[in-house]
């Protein structure tokens, strides 16, 4: 069978990506990656300001893991017939 690769990307120029690369899928993926540089440039060297970013330095990671550790995996996992659900 031959190979094939269909992948679009819908750009308002031609430059905004260059040296696009078809490697080996990731992991059990069907899928090969896809791999391209990104030509982009921002508008504003004031860029943080405007951009949201998380804090993970101060994030309450002891609240994380109690609300991970008192769930019940093991009951929501066995209740999912599907990745949907």
């Amino acid at each position: 069978m031959k190979k094939n690769v269909w992948d679009i990307v819908l750009t308002t120029s031609n430059t905004f990506f260059s040296d696009l690369t078809v490697s080996a899928p990731l992991s059990i993926s069907e899928n090969d990656t896809v791999i391209m540089q990104a030509n982009l440039l921002a508008d504003s060297t004031d860029l943080m300001e405007s951009m949201l970013c998380w804090d993970y330095e101060h994030a309450a990671y002891a609240a994380i893991d109690k609300y991970l550790n008192s769930t019940d995996w093991s009951f929501i996992f066995s209740h999912s017939i599907t990745v949907e659900n």
